[in-house]
């Protein structure tokens, strides 16, 4: 009998890996730097910010976990640790992610989707009551390939 793996033990396939490569090259060739990257502390949620740390050239040993970001859990705990002048990259998962993305721009729930490998960037105003916010851009998973 086959066992259903939970989320806290899924690891990236070695696709998955190739996808976050080319992502993080993507993210490096547009000229992507950040202060601090977030990320879930489920298996495949560190190896997607690894590589993408390892890509634009962010030490791996400062990615910062938070609980937050494991579905079920209040992701504001991210924002106890940001300034309101960090460029932070948040590593997490659907379908609270998508949902995370659709709060922080003033959407409804779910308004967002954030495909696996998707990336946009969000002006935060204020880390207090999220308004004002605004979506500055966001690339589509397929799109990376070509810009490498």
């Amino acid at each position: 009998i086959n066992e259903v793996e939970s989320d806290y033990d899924r690891y990236l396939t070695e696709n998955g890996k190739e996808k976050m490569r080319t992502i993080g090259q993507g993210l490096n060739k547009v000229g992507v730097e950040v202060d601090k990257i977030f990320s879930s502390p489920l298996i495949r949620a560190i190896e997607t910010a690894e590589i993408i740390a390892d890509e634009i050239g962010y030490e791996r040993e400062n990615i910062i976990q938070i609980e937050g970001l494991i579905n079920g859990h209040d992701w504001r705990e991210i924002f106890k640790t940001a300034s309101n002048t960090d460029e932070v990259i948040i590593v997490g998962h659907d379908p609270m992610f998508s949902d995370l993305v659709s709060q922080l721009i003033g959407a409804n729930e779910d308004s967002m989707p954030m495909k696996k490998g998707a990336v946009c960037k969000i002006l935060i105003e204020d880390y207090n009551t999220f308004e004002g916010n605004e979506l500055l851009w966001f690339i589509p998973p397929k799109v990376f390939s070509s810009l490498i």
